[in-house]
């Protein structure tokens, strides 16, 4: 018998922001109130409550504040008794979000390796900021690592970063040049962050918030599904057993703490084979990545 191929299987971001606004609405509890795009100024962890915009409107008490607002989180950062510690690497990136529905025809993730560079490119669906409607265009994630010392100077000179572009896949550069125009390019510096614990009173981080990881497993969005699930079953076991809700972090914690542990660990060590210009790390990732596709784990 021939042996299994296993594949993984993702979700768009976008299409689980959809899903979970069609959650949200469909609630027929008339105590849910859901608001967008909002700005968190200060919170207070002790008494479970939060201010908004300029800190002036403020929400609560809420029995427990779930943080799941990514890398960058805003929360994580204002409740400082959760200590984190940032590992910057010397690898960065220019990403560009485009309205290119069809290009290459892109439906995973596909990585394009020439000598000391590299560019992936992935589907990532409607944009979170429209409606997945008929006619709303669906947007690809273009991603080229850079030197850090060059991600000022690319980002402000688009032309430049196209140009680097067509160097390495000149079919999506020609796609971008007819745009109407080029789309905004972000700077993004590869890092991860650790944090000794994910909560703190009745705040808890999940998701990239509470481990943040450089992105070449593309794990990000599957482990914060796995927080979410795994925290879900500690408060109900929590109600179950009818003890507290710190019982119920502590053992959360314990549980997904090991597996974000072991992959920022592997993220690490993939992060400089995949981003580094060495001559010899550049002659030997081809055909590791060759060897990879050949049993279907990388395309």
């Amino acid at each position: 018998m021939g042996r299994a191929i296993r594949r993984a299987c993702g979700i768009q971001r976008a299409a689980l922001v959809q899903i979970l606004r069609v959650g949200a609405h469909s609630q027929t509890n008339a105590e849910l109130t859901v608001h967008w795009n909002c700005r968190i100024a200060r919170l207070d962890a002790q008494r479970g409550l939060l201010w908004s915009g300029e800190g002036n409107d403020c929400h609560g008490p809420f029995d427990l504040i779930i943080a799941a607002d990514g890398a960058g989180s805003a929360v994580r950062g204002l409740c400082r008794q959760i200590q984190c510690r940032r590992h910057d690497y010397a690898s960065a990136a220019i990403v560009c979000l485009a309205p290119l529905p069809d290009a290459l025809e892109c439906c995973v993730l596909t990585q394009h390796f020439s000598a000391a560079s590299h560019v992936s490119v992935w589907p990532v669906g409607f944009s979170p900021v429209v409606a997945n409607v008929d006619g709303a265009p669906r947007y690809v994630a273009i991603a080229m690592p850079v030197p850090t010392q060059e991600l000022v100077q690319l980002t402000s000179n688009p032309g430049e970063w196209l140009a680097r572009l067509r160097q390495i896949q000149p079919a999506l550069a020609g796609e971008l040049a007819v745009l109407p125009a080029l789309p905004k390019l972000l700077s993004y510096r590869y890092s991860d962050v650790q944090c000794a614990q994910y909560f703190h009173e009745r705040v808890v981080l999940i998701g990239d918030a509470a481990h943040a990881m450089s992105p070449q497993l593309g794990l990000g969005a599957s482990l914060s599904l796995l927080d979410a699930q795994c925290l879900a079953r500690c408060i109900h076991g929590a109600n179950v057993r009818h003890t507290n809700v710190a019982q119920a972090l502590t053992h959360f914690d314990q549980l997904r703490r090991p597996q974000a542990t072991t992959l920022r660990r592997i993220s690490r060590i993939a992060t400089p084979f995949f981003q580094s210009s060495n001559a010899l790390i550049s002659a030997l990732r081809e055909p590791a990545v060759r060897a990879l596709a050949v049993f279907g784990l990388v395309k």
